[in-house]
């Protein structure tokens, strides 16, 4: 038997191992892979098969104007009606102008709790009003000694505007 012993080793190396290694590791890889494949050709197939209509340029330009005349408060009076929030200030500004469309930049300074203005920035997400908030920046007055419990909240809106 001991002389065999080299060649048991040997069989083990070339037969066993490559079995043992297919059926812990390999295996699953390659199941998860052929699935993979398989999932981009159904993908591939059913949005070839059925075609969505791109909403128009002129659909989204032609909204009706919230930032340049200030409506956007009025939308945003229903989120508002707590009275937890107050509005500090709204500046629209016209940022630039090409043909018919005019980009407005609007900026909306509130204050309250945190929690009641992440409300309102969801509620005003899930409105989906035809324009973009740009930017969210939370402060508080850094030279009181304790943590704030009002803090402001300033929110850029954009909205692309028709003459």
């Amino acid at each position: 038997m001991k002389q065999y012993n080299g060649i048991i080793k040997l069989l083990c190396l070339l037969v066993v191992a490559p079995i043992v290694i297919w059926l812990t590791t390999l295996k699953g890889t390659s199941e998860l892979h052929s699935d993979h494949e398989r999932l981009i050709q159904q993908s591939r197939q059913s949005s070839s098969a059925r075609q969505f209509p791109a909403p128009s340029l002129a659909d989204v330009a032609s909204s009706e104007p919230l930032l340049s005349n200030g409506k956007i408060l009025q939308v945003m009076a229903e989120t508002l009606t707590t009275g937890q929030v107050n509005v500090v200030s709204y500046s629209p500004e016209e940022v630039r102008t090409e043909g018919e469309s005019s980009l407005y930049l609007g900026a909306l300074t509130l204050s309250g709790r945190y929690i009641e203005l992440v409300k309102v920035l969801r509620d005003t997400e899930q409105m989906q009003l035809p324009l973009k908030i740009a930017s969210v920046r939370f402060e508080y007055d850094r030279k009181q000694r304790h943590a704030a419990k009002v803090l402001t909240c300033r929110i850029l809106l954009e909205q692309i505007e028709q003459h």
